[in-house]
């Protein structure tokens, strides 16, 4: 059986065809990517990020009166309903606010907060890993840093 004469036009255009067809497929694939990269797909949740110059403490306030609203034993939802946020975690908390609190037990989750009419004070909530509850709330000043006496009756 012979082969049929080769024709040199129909095969560049064969060969034209497949390369639009991988080019155009292949640009198809990055936009939609791109588009699901911008898009975002579900709706995710707003996340807060804390300037490095900001002290990172500062960025969560809450007045005297909300601090001494609180009481332990609550649940942790109604507690972070009323303050509307949920504090500066520990591990994101510069080492000296850290260092006006005593130490707490493991079972604390524990997160720091600047009261606002309360001039140069700080205060700590504690939170139980197992129950979510309201453990320990505890208040300092900040003239502990610098010397002064650290501790303000809670």
């Amino acid at each position: 059986m012979a082969l049929p004469p080769a024709d040199p036009a129909r095969h560049r255009r064969a060969l034209l065809r497949r390369a639009l067809i991988g080019w155009i497929g292949g640009g198809l694939v990055v936009l939609l990517i791109v588009a699901a990269v911008l898009g975002g797909g579900a709706k995710k949740e707003e996340r807060i990020t804390i300037p490095p110059h900001s002290a990172g403490i500062f960025d969560y306030h809450m007045s005297s009166e909300q601090f001494h609203d609180l009481h332990e034993g609550e649940p942790a939802g109604e507690v972070l309903d009323q303050l509307g946020t949920i504090g500066l975690p520990e591990g994101e908390t510069e080492i000296p606010f850290i260092q006006l609190f005593p130490p707490h037990e493991e079972s604390l989750i524990c997160s720091y907060w600047q009261i606002y009419d309360s001039p140069y004070t700080v205060a700590r909530l504690c939170f139980s890993r197992a129950e979510g509850v309201l453990r320990q709330k505890l208040e300092r000043k900040l003239s502990g840093l610098l010397g002064g006496a650290a501790t303000v009756p809670a």
